[in-house]
């Protein structure tokens, strides 16, 4: 039974790079879009741990989005030890809740802390989940909201406005074209 997983890994590690070309040509044809659908393409057609870094730089560099006076010595949960090291952690997280609230119609407060809660240690004992600072979330909607991308909803919670759903499809476009570029210059250069 060894001898045929080895086997079976072997074939794999040679046929790595021609599935791997595949696979690429199969992301450029399914990332070329119609003009049509370039006036569709939305945030989700992303993936988050791409779009976060592209949504704070317009915000940085225009200055619109408030920061508090304590973000470089806050923590961000009871869980935590350190105040995050990246010095750009609420632009960072601005981002994570504009599409996280983009991706479902309403949004609160304690959802926010729960999803960007984690493990707390307790020594000896079993891990369990702490949520995230609801300060910190509340913050962060507020500051979306002073710069029009977050509003009120009638139930309570935060939705999106149509401005923000713009420009957040704006920057997933230029996210979805950017990516596209890069899988076809990786693919011309694998043909040379």
């Amino acid at each position: 039974m060894r001898y045929r997983l080895n086997l079976v890994s072997t074939r794999w590690r040679a046929h790595r790079r021609v599935i791997a070309y595949f696979f690429r040509l199969l992301l450029i044809s399914l990332l070329t879009f119609s003009p049509v659908r370039a006036a569709h393409s939305a945030t989700r057609d992303i993936i988050h741990r791409t779009h976060n870094p592209l949504l704070p730089s317009p915000a940085t560099r225009s200055g619109k989005l408030e920061v508090p006076t304590w973000v470089d010595i806050v923590k961000t949960g009871a869980f935590k030890e350190l105040a995050p090291y990246d010095q750009d952690w609420f632009y960072v997280r601005a981002a994570a809740v504009a599409r996280h609230i983009y991706l479902r119609k309403q949004v609160g407060i304690g959802a926010l802390a729960k999803l960007h809660g984690s493990a707390k240690s307790r020594g000896n004992r079993p891990s369990h989940h702490a949520d995230a600072s609801t300060n910190v979330q509340r913050k962060v909607c507020q500051a979306l909201e002073k710069i029009g991308v977050l509003e009120l909803g009638e139930n309570g919670g935060r939705r999106i406005t149509q401005d923000g759903q713009r420009d957040l499809d704006r920057i997933a476009t230029a996210v979805v074209e950017a990516q596209r570029e890069e899988l076809e210059e990786e693919g011309d250069e694998e043909e040379e």
